[in-house]
């Protein structure tokens, strides 16, 4: 687990340079996903065509991205069933969130994804909002809701 930390704070390590810095996705042209506070033509190599544009808010690539609030449920049952917090970071709309918020985001999604996901309920609110709600834990369960929203036709947790 400590390896998989690591590797989210050499994510987040351009960001760490400003704390109010916008933490943005950006989609390489061979799928890879990198979180930045520069603009993703300057974080991806040669990608700048199929990145997210700077300061958008914009859905990932096709195939990449999240179609329904049930596939979104399933993703992120896959990652915690993998205990994998940077593929569960990949589900989550950063914009707005600057380095520090992030960074403190990701060490808590290590740390609950150490326990067994018991249960992800959605509760879908209309055609661009739902709910979903995860309990967790082995001695003592806890609960978790995250609202999820759709934006430009895809699903994302909204931490």
């Amino acid at each position: 687990m400590r390896a998989v930390l690591t590797l989210a704070a050499l994510l987040l390590a351009g960001a760490a340079a400003a704390e109010d810095a916008a933490v943005r996705r950006c989609i390489g042209p061979d799928g890879r996903k990198v979180f930045t506070d520069r603009r993703c033509e300057d974080a991806l190599a040669g990608g700048a065509a199929d990145a997210v544009p700077d300061g958008a808010t914009a859905s990932a690539r096709a195939g990449d991205c999240t179609d329904s609030p049930a596939d979104l449920r399933n993703r992120l049952a896959r990652a915690w069933r993998q205990g994998n917090p940077i593929e569960l970071s990949g589900l989550i709309l950063w914009d707005g969130h600057g380095a520090q918020a992030a960074r403190a985001e990701l060490e808590m999604l290590a740390a609950q994804l150490r326990e067994p996901l018991l249960a992800a309920e959605l509760v879908p609110f209309d055609a661009e909002s739902a709910e979903l709600t995860v309990r967790a834990g082995t001695r003592t369960i806890w609960t978790r809701t995250w609202r999820l929203q759709r934006v430009l036709g895809c699903w994302w947790l909204i931490p």
